[in-house]
């Protein structure tokens, strides 16, 4: 692309490394840059279930299994399957009334 024709038009592009550049002026569609991502987190490795039970999770004072399957719109055993899986990923954790988020979650901190 010709960065004269990008001055005629008023057009700028914001890039960050050189993977960029070649994009904003190579070939449209082939030379692309990778997509950015960030740290990959427990919570990005649940599935639906989880990540629905874990939605319906309280953050200060446990819930019941029965509560949480009706929050999450799941059967009770998958919610139970899900729960130990959260409890293993550090996302969820047990207190005297039931299940809620784990400590590090609950305070916005990264989980394991």
């Amino acid at each position: 692309r010709d960065p004269v024709r990008f001055r005629n038009f008023n057009l700028s592009v914001l890039v960050t490394d050189a993977a960029e550049v070649a994009e904003a002026v190579g070939d449209y569609g082939t030379d692309l840059a990778p997509p950015r991502r960030g740290p990959t987190t427990a919570e990005d490795r649940l599935d639906e279930p989880e990540r629905r039970v874990r939605d319906a999770l309280p953050s200060r004072t446990g819930s019941s299994v029965e509560i949480l399957a009706r929050d999450a719109g799941l059967a009770e055993s998958a919610v139970r399957a899900a729960l130990g899986r959260l409890e293993l990923a550090g996302l969820a954790e047990r207190d005297a009334w039931g299940w809620r988020l784990a400590g590090a979650t609950r305070r916005g901190g990264a989980a394991p």
